[in-house]
C-alpha cells in the first residue's frame, strides 16, 4: 500500500477527527470512528491528502515503523478537502459597501449553515467596510435560511466615531435578505477586567470531558472539538436536567478563538431545553453577542442557560464563555423556537 521515492513518499495514516468513543451512554452506539487517511509527505511535511474514508479500527498508541506510521494529529485545517475558519470566512469586495462569499457546508449543521458561522461571516464583512479590528456587540435578526453556496453581504456604515463604527449589515441570497445584523465595531486593549460581578462557573477540567464529545458526521462538528461536562449530559440518556449546558470548544484546524469566531462559540452547545424533554431543531430567531475581553491561547469553556420556556415554544437561551485564564470574554442573549413547537406547524 506504500511506495518509496527519492524526495515524496506515500504513507497511510490515521487520525481522530471528532472522535466519538464507543462507550457514551445515551449517544447513538456508535463505535469508534476515524478517518483512514492517505497523505503525500515531504519528509515529515503533509503536502497533500489523496484519500479520506471512516474505519472502524480504533487509534493505536505508539509510532509505526517505516512508511507506514502515525503523524501528529491531523486536524480539520491540515486536510485540504475541509477549509479553517478564516478560510470559510473570506469575503470579497465586489463595489462600494458590497462583499460576496461562499457559505461553506462543512460549517454547517445537517444541511443548514451554522447560524453562529453565518453571523461571523457577516460581522466579518462589516468590520472591513468599517475599518475596526473588533466586533464590541453585533444584533442579527435571522429572517430565512440560506443554502450553501453563493451570497452577497451589504453593508452601510451608519455613524462613524473616534471609539467605534455602527454599521448596518445584511446577507443575501437569490435576491432575498437572510440575516439582518447591525455591527458596532471598535478595538479592545488586552487587559484583565477592572471589575467582575461573577467569577467562572465550575466546569469539568477538559480532560474529565473527554469521554463526552459531541458525535462528528462532518459538518461544523468536524470544525470544533466540543467536549461536554459530564453533568449536562442528561438529555443524551433521555433524563431532564436543569435547563443549563457546559462544556469545552476547541478549533480543529489548530488555530485559537479570535474576537470573530467567538460568535460561533456563543451558539454552539446544545441548545438547553434538550435536557426539559425538547427535541428537534431549535432555529435561532435573534441574537445578540457581545465581546468582552481578547480571549488567550487555547480552549474556551462554555456556559449556556435558559430562564423561560413559553408553552408556545419561545426561549431564552443566554451563554457566557470563559478564556484558558478564566476571563470572560463573550456573552450572549439569543430568542429561540423549540423543535417541538414547531412540529405540525
Amino acid at each position: 500500500m506504500s511506495s518509496r521515492c527519492s524526495t515524496r513518499r506515500r504513507s497511510r495514516c490515521m487520525a481522530s477527527v471528532g472522535f466519538c468513543p464507543a462507550g457514551w451512554n445515551g449517544a447513538r452506539k456508535t463505535p469508534n470512528r476515524n478517518l483512514l487517511i492517505t497523505s503525500s509527505f515531504d519528509g515529515d511535511q503533509l503536502t497533500c491528502v489523496t484519500h479520506v474514508t471512516a474505519s472502524d479500527d480504533p487509534l493505536q498508541d505508539g509510532e509505526r515503523g517505516g512508511p507506514e506510521r502515525v503523524p501528529e494529529l491531523v486536524r480539520a485545517g491540515n486536510v485540504r478537502c475541509m477549509r479553517s475558519f478564516a478560510e470559510a470566512t473570506t469575503v470579497v469586495g465586489t463595489r462600494d459597501g458590497v462583499y460576496s462569499s461562499t457559505l461553506d457546508d462543512e460549517w454547517s449543521i445537517g444541511k443548514n449553515p451554522h447560524g453562529g458561522y453565518m453571523m461571523a461571516l457577516l460581522t466579518r464583512a462589516a468590520l472591513t467596510a468599517a475599518e475596526r479590528p473588533h466586533p464590541l456587540a453585533v444584533s442579527a435578526h435571522f429572517l430565512r435560511s440560506p443554502d450553501a453556496g453563493e451570497v452577497e453581504l451589504r453593508t452601510e456604515p451608519v455613524k462613524r466615531g473616534r471609539l467605534f463604527t455602527t454599521v448596518h449589515a445584511r446577507l443575501v441570497q437569490g435576491g432575498k435578505v437572510c440575516i439582518d445584523a447591525t455591527v458596532t465595531a471598535g478595538e479592545l486593549t488586552d487587559a484583565p477586567h477592572e471589575w467582575e460581578a461573577t467569577q467562572q462557573p465550575p466546569i469539568k477540567p477538559l480532560h474529565e470531558c473527554d469521554d463526552h464529545r459531541l458525535p462528528t458526521e462532518g459538518g461544523l462538528l468536524g470544525n470544533i472539538d466540543v467536549r461536554l461536562d459530564p453533568h449536562s449530559t442528561a438529555f443524551l440518556r433521555g433524563e431532564t436536567s436543569e435547563g443549563e449546558v457546559r462544556g469545552w470548544m476547541e478549533l480543529t484546524d489548530g488555530t485559537d478563538f479570535n474576537p470573530l469566531s467567538l460568535i460561533v462559540a456563543v451558539d454552539l452547545l446544545p441548545p438547553t431545553i434538550l435536557g426539559l424533554g425538547h427535541t428537534g431543531w431549535c432555529p435561532t430567531v435573534e441574537l445578540t453577542y457581545q465581546l468582552r475581553a481578547l480571549p488567550a491561547p487555547g480552549p474556551v469553556a462554555g456556559y449556556t442557560r435558559c430562564d423561560a420556556l413559553h408553552p408556545d415554544g419561545w426561549f431564552n437561551e443566554d451563554a457566557f464563555v470563559y478564556d484558558s485564564r478564566g476571563r470572560l470574554v463573550a456573552q450572549s442573549r439569543q430568542l429561540a423556537l423549540s423543535g417541538n413547537a414547531l412540529e405540525g406547524r
